[in-house]
């Protein structure tokens, strides 16, 4: 339900690395922040429209300006259409089969996926009370119709056949970017977001109280066998939740020597689950039907609190150091009937035993570090941080999971780095060593039950650490000509895996805690690469500029499952990206494309 889109932002802010003491849990990674902008009274109107191949259609307008001498208001609108690029041509070959007598296609639909249909409304209303306080008013509604998932059924390289070779003669075209469903799925996504921030100065520091509440739907289908017939299929599945949060906090500045931020933090949240599956009678040993139904029915309840303080002080004119922590209490309820066959056909006579289940934890991160400029353009840091990812129920899971919840997942990064700009400020290098260790690592796992049920479990898989080096270059060598660069090397490693069948002989025993530790993390390659560059020069012809972009991004391979599944993996692949720009005053006219090498990934 979130939709990343720059048009309406003022500001984009990205934090590497645990951001536990001021955005709170579940940011053990970083943080992006994203702020939209707001109005100052004077009246304006932007635009923005992008046309493109897949019949691609997207507008946006936003108008902006005074309703009072100290009211601004603006209002943002955004649509997005696009067709979907994979195509439903009923493609694939059939041959006689237990469960496809004829041989043949079996009339299934041909809808391509997945389409996008998004529409975007942003009112914002900024109340200027005086020359020290402010409150603006931020609120979202979106509206999404768009296509589901595309997924798509290949053939292993091992050349294993599939199901649905065997028991309905059917193998999938050999084109990436062709599917063939009997199931349309859909994805609508209905969500409104209000937002109220207010600001006090003081004079000696800043008084910030902000409010939000988010309501969201999301509805689905899913074929995610990939076939033209039912294999595995997730019909008319539901999910709704809403959320408030509330933040209070003071900053202060009112000394050369030191700033500090404290705050006080809340949130709570409800949001239910209703997950339906149509799978093939046989994956349940029911020979004797061709298809089993599975539903479950789940809610969680969340609150959580939290108190932080953050502390920067000036040591000496070049050196700075910074402590800060975080206290987080929470808790969480789950109520839910468990995922199970339904034996009344379809979707009736389903599971009703709820099971009720509730857990507290918390949690104490913190960060210290510091910084030497030994000159005005060259910054050293160093800095340790803690961050945890919350606790949590997997609600899609049989009864033995739920009754025994993942604890909170414990984080701590160790950074070290320079940034430095030289060359009469045309050049700009960046480097960053770090290391992070995780405790009671969170990871799903699949195994399979008697009578041949998955079952998928959330769990403390044990200890790891990702080990890594970042470099970042920028380099202008006139005023028209810009190169910028970044590579990332990444070494993950499980110290402790627990829970999995890490060797793939069909039992978890003592031989899978030495196995799980040559298992690689899912989707994190081992080498990321960018190099891009810009040439603008002025036309005096057409009274603006031109610039030309052209960049190249590349990811080595990486496993897209836990267990590592070679079938699965992904190769390494490269996106190159182009543009070409005019620009003329409040104008500008782009030509561009994205993944011009056709990469395909999955």
């Amino acid at each position: 339900g979130t939709i990343l889109d720059t048009f309406d932002l003022e500001s984009i802010e990205v934090l590497r690395g645990p951001q536990g003491i001021l955005f709170g849990r579940n940011t053990t990674g970083g943080a992006v922040a994203l702020r939209t902008r707001r109005p100052d009274g004077e009246f304006g109107v932007r635009g923005q429209v992008t046309l493109g191949n897949y019949a691609r259609r997207d507008a946006a307008l936003s108008i902006e300006g005074s309703l009072s001498e100290r009211v601004f208001a603006k209002l943002a609108v955004m649509s997005r259409n696009q067709d979907g690029f994979f195509e439903d041509r009923n493609g694939g070959t059939f041959a006689l089969a237990p469960f496809n007598p004829s041989g043949t296609e079996p009339g299934s639909s041909r809808v391509d996926q997945a389409e996008v249909k998004t529409l975007i409304v942003k009112p914002t209303i900024v109340f200027q009370v005086s020359d020290t306080l402010d409150f603006t008013l931020l609120g979202s509604y979106l509206k999404s119709d768009g296509g589901a998932a595309a997924s798509r059924a290949f053939i292993p390289e091992s050349g294993r056949l599939l199901r649905a070779q065997t028991e309905f003669g059917y193998t999938p075209p050999t084109d990436e970017y062709e599917i063939n469903h009997d199931l349309v799925g859909v994805n609508e996504t209905e969500a409104m977001t209000l937002v109220g921030e207010g600001n006090l100065d003081l004079g000696h520091g800043l008084v910030t109280a902000i409010l939000g509440w988010r309501d969201i739907t999301y509805d689905t289908s899913l074929d995610v066998d990939g076939t033209p017939f039912t294999l595995t299929h997730f019909p008319d599945n539901e999910e709704e939740g809403d959320q408030w949060s509330a933040e209070l906090r003071y900053a202060s500045t009112f000394s050369d020597r030191y700033d500090f931020t404290v705050g006080l933090y809340h949130f709570q949240q409800e949001f239910r689950i209703l997950e339906r599956r149509q799978i093939t009678g046989r994956a349940f040993n029911r020979a004797h039907t061709l298809f089993g139904f599975q539903q479950g029915d789940a809610t969680q309840e969340q609150d959580s609190q939290a108190v932080f303080a953050n502390v920067n002080v000036n040591l000496t004119d070049t050196v700075s150091a910074f402590v800060g922590a975080r206290y987080t209490q929470e808790q969480k309820e789950l109520s839910a009937i468990p995922i199970g066959l339904c034996t009344g056909g379809g979707f009736t006579a389903c599971p009703t035993n709820r099971l009720v289940s509730d857990r507290k934890w918390s949690d104490t991160s913190y960060r210290l570090g510091g910084e030497w400029r030994p000159m005005d353009d060259f910054l050293v840091y160093a800095s340790y941080t803690t961050g945890f990812r919350s606790g949590n129920y997997n609600s899609r899971a049989n009864a033995i999971a739920i009754q025994t919840p993942a604890d909170p997942e414990e984080v701590g990064a160790l950074e070290a780095g320079f940034k430095s700009t030289w060359a009469d400020g045309r050049a700009r290098t960046n480097v960053a060593v770090f290391r992070t260790d995780y405790e009671d690592i969170q990871r799903i796992t699949q195994g399979t039950l008697p009578g041949g049920l998955i079952i998928q479990t959330l769990l403390n898989a044990g200890k790891a650490q990702i080990t890594g080096v970042e470099l970042e270059a920028t380099f202008a060598p006139s005023d028209a000509f810009v190169i910028d660069a970044s590579a990332g090397w990444l070494d993950p490693e499980f110290e402790e895996f627990r829970g999995i069948d890490a060797d793939r002989n069909g039992t978890i025993n003592a031989a899978d805690l030495a196995a799980a530790k040559n298992l690689r993390f899912d989707r994190v390659p081992e080498w990321t690469g960018y190099l891009g560059a810009t040439w603008t020069l002025p036309v005096r012809a057409f009274e603006g500029e031109i610039s030309l972009r052209g960049s190249v991004s590349y990811r080595s391979d990486y496993d897209t499952d836990v267990a590592n599944n070679p079938e699965l993996a992904q190769d390494a692949y490269s996106v190159v990206d182009a543009s070409l720009n005019w620009t003329r005053d409040q104008w500008r006219v782009s030509a561009f494309g994205r993944n011009l090498g056709n990469a395909y990934w999955v």
